[in-house]
C-alpha cells in the first residue's frame, strides 16, 4: 500500500469475457486509507509531521490492519524524537512481516539529509541514553534498513543485553 500513489477516486481495473476494462472502484475504507496516507506523505516531506501524525492515524482508522501504514507512522515518531514509541511500533510491526528497503525509507523524505539529520540525533540519544533498549532497537531498525547489517547486529546485541530473551531482536 505504502508504495502506490492513490487517488480518492481510485478505481481498480477488471476485464470482462471480451477482454474490455471495467474499472471498479475501490472499497470506500481503501480510497479514505490511501487519501489521507498521501496528505500524511506530502506533509512528512514538508517537515509538517504534526500533520503527517494526524494523517496517519486517520488512514490507520480506515486501514488499522495495514503494516505499512504503522511503519510510517513508526517513522513520524522518529522524526519527532519519540523512539519509545518509536520503537513500539517498529516491534508490532517487524513481528509480523519484515520492514521497508532503503528505497521505500528514503523515498518518505524530500531530502536524504534530512534522514541523515534525524539518524544522527538517535545516534546522540543513544550515546546518552545508553540503557535505552528502545533506542538501541530504533537506530538497529534504521541500520538494517539503510543496509549496514553489522552496525545493526551490535544494536540488536545491545537490546538483548537489556531485555534478555527478547525474541525480536534474537531474529
Amino acid at each position: 500500500m505504502i508504495n502506490q500513489q492513490a487517488d480518492p477516486g481510485a478505481t481498480s481495473t477488471t476485464t470482462d469475457a471480451s477482454g474490455a476494462a471495467n474499472p471498479t472502484p475501490l472499497p470506500p475504507d481503501v480510497q479514505e486509507g490511501t487519501s489521507h496516507l498521501d496528505l500524511a506523505r506530502d506533509a512528512f516531506k514538508q517537515g509538517d509531521y504534526a500533520t503527517a501524525s494526524s494523517e496517519i492515524n486517520t488512514a490507520i482508522k480506515a486501514l488499522p490492519k495495514d503494516a505499512a501504514l504503522h511503519e510510517f507512522r513508526a517513522l513520524v515518531y522518529f522524526a519527532t524524537k519519540d523512539y519509545k514509541q518509536a520503537a513500539a511500533t517498529l516491534y508490532a510491526v517487524l513481528s509480523a512481516g519484515p520492514g521497508w528497503d532503503w528505497t521505500t525509507l528514503s523515498g518518505m523524505y524530500a531530502s536524504t539529509a534530512t534522514y541523515t539529520e534525524q539518524l544522527r540525533a538517535l545516534e546522540d540519544f543513544v550515546k546518552s541514553n545508553s540503557g535505552s533498549s528502545e533506542g538501541h532497537f530504533v537506530l538497529g531498525y534504521h541500520y538494517l534498513t539503510c543496509g549496514h547489517t553489522e552496525a545493526a547486529r551490535k544494536q540488536y546485541e545491545e537490546v538483548l543485553k537489556l531485555q534478555p530473551g527478547d525474541q525480536l531482536a534474537t531474529q
